[in-house]
């Protein structure tokens, strides 16, 4: 057995050591669940030619927008927990179909402001219609333990600005 063997394997006996079947393993079933929750959003944003990532960018776009004004490309990103690149390349997608307008930020010249367009209030309305259909059909088989799994990702999650 050549060392890169010996070490794969190692590293496996060790994982195996922590849980025997994969299964039983709560991070690897929260990635399952996360990759199917993805694939069935990609087929519903199919249809309006988005990317969860950009539905993702519009939403939060006009949540932070009428919260205060809107928001920069870095605001987004810490706000989505989305990479500062994923941001950029997100926006600039929307910008091309003449959904987000990005102007420099009146006070720091290095910020971009993010605005949604008309056409992008419009998509907005148009594609959180859909993603709360796929959310009900997603996880409406949950019943009543949809606010325990949501109790519990909190959890998970806790506030990062304390």
């Amino acid at each position: 057995m050549r060392t890169s063997e010996r070490s794969a394997a190692k590293r496996n006996k060790i994982y195996l050591d922590l849980v025997e079947d994969p299964n039983d393993s709560i991070g690897f079933r929260l990635w399952q669940v996360e990759q199917r929750w993805q694939r069935h959003l990609g087929k519903n944003f199919a249809a309006l030619g988005l990317t969860h990532t950009q539905y993702v960018l519009l939403a939060a776009s006009h949540y932070l927008s009428i919260r205060r004004e809107p928001p920069t490309q870095t605001a987004l990103s810490a706000f989505t927990g989305i990479d500062k690149m994923l941001v950029s390349r997100g926006l600039r997608e929307l910008e091309k179909r003449g959904a987000v307008a990005r102007t420099t930020h009146s006070s720091d010249s290095r910020a971009l402001r993010v605005e949604l367009t008309v056409a992008g209030r419009r998509l907005t309305r148009e594609v959180s219609n859909v993603a709360v259909r796929a959310h009900r059909e997603f996880f409406g088989g949950l019943g009543k333990n949809r606010a325990v799994l949501a109790e519990l990702l909190g959890q998970l999650m806790p506030d990062e600005s304390s």
